[in-house]
């Protein structure tokens, strides 16, 4: 997830409009909406501010995603713990739940 969509998330879980973001986070609009409409790369020290108003570290924020809270707690802690894994161990990870729950048979997440 890019930092624009986890901004714009985390606006939307907070109820926070671009201009209340400016406001609390000391930022001007025009960069709060630069940043969100242009893609425009904030600074260091912009997403930090931004990442204060929602309570976060800017560590918190690179590795925040979002779980929906009626998600079981069973997927959540396996998705936790798959993020610590090598890309490869990943792909192992995949093909036993594949096995497992679809006969071997290949499943495209875009299909799901």
């Amino acid at each position: 997830m890019d930092d624009q969509t986890k901004i714009r998330l985390l606006m939307k879980i907070n109820r926070l409009s671009g201009r209340k973001l400016a406001e609390l986070s000391g930022v001007p609009a025009s960069t709060i909406n630069s940043f969100l409409r242009l893609n425009n790369v904030p600074t260091h020290t912009t997403l930090t501010a931004i990442c204060s108003v929602f309570g976060m570290t800017l560590e918190q924020f690179i590795f925040f995603e979002y779980i929906p809270p009626d998600m079981p707690p069973g997927i959540v802690a396996i998705l936790k713990r798959s993020r610590r894994l090598s890309l490869h161990d990943q792909e192992k990870l995949i093909s036993i739940i594949d096995i497992m729950f679809f006969d071997g048979e290949f499943i495209d997440e875009d299909d799901s």
